[in-house]
């Protein structure tokens, strides 16, 4: 962009996204998203390329990286670790506090993946 002056100006770009904390441990969805993103960035890939290496759509990476999805299918689980270079456990909540409501959390995530595998057959 030329200014008046003669003198170019760089490109407007949207503001950079605050850094964000990492969700609750309680928050699978969350947390699944959050590895995620900080692999994907360790490792200088973008969300296309990502994406690319899965299989799959830019908008279901970056649904996945915000935690605002309703589930994920274990198959798109271990190619996005894979497409990472991580063993799937990385991605997930680590298992510190196994507290009653934690254990009803992942029983929920579980019954809810298995609903939709379900479906799928």
């Amino acid at each position: 962009m030329m200014l008046k002056n003669g003198k170019s100006s760089p490109r407007l770009t949207a503001p950079k996204e605050k850094e964000q904390t990492p969700p609750s441990p309680h928050h699978i969805q969350g947390v699944f998203g959050w590895n995620m993103k900080q692999r994907r960035l360790e490792r200088g890939l973008t969300q296309e390329q990502l994406a690319e290496k899965t299989g799959t759509s830019i908008d279901t990476i970056k649904r996945y990286e915000s935690g605002k999805y309703d589930g994920i299918r274990l198959d798109m689980a271990c190619y996005i670790a894979d497409a990472l270079g991580v063993p799937l456990q990385m991605l997930l909540p680590q298992q510190q506090e196994r507290s009653p409501e934690h254990l009803l959390c992942e029983a929920e995530a579980l019954i809810h993946t298995a609903r939709e595998l379900c479906k799928t057959k």
